[in-house]
């Protein structure tokens, strides 16, 4: 069993590294161009907005021009 936990951080680690430790953030919608070229001002859109992509089943992320950053 401990093998399998030092096989799935060994992964992990591989794959962070890859990915130079750069991700998406659950609630990064805000963060898009998109966004931010329309006045959201009030709290009901952004609020919207951020849920639909975070419980998205589908990444909107790339669509909506979100980069992945520095975690």
């Amino acid at each position: 069993m401990i093998d399998d936990y030092e096989r799935a951080l060994s992964r992990l680690l591989h794959y962070c590294r890859s990915e130079a430790w750069l991700g998406y953030d659950p609630y990064d919608a805000l963060n898009s161009p998109l966004a931010k070229s329309f006045p959201f001002q009030y709290r009901f859109p952004r609020i919207a907005l951020t849920q639909t992509v975070k419980r998205s089943p589908f990444n909107l992320r790339p669509v909506l021009g979100i980069n992945k950053q520095l975690n």
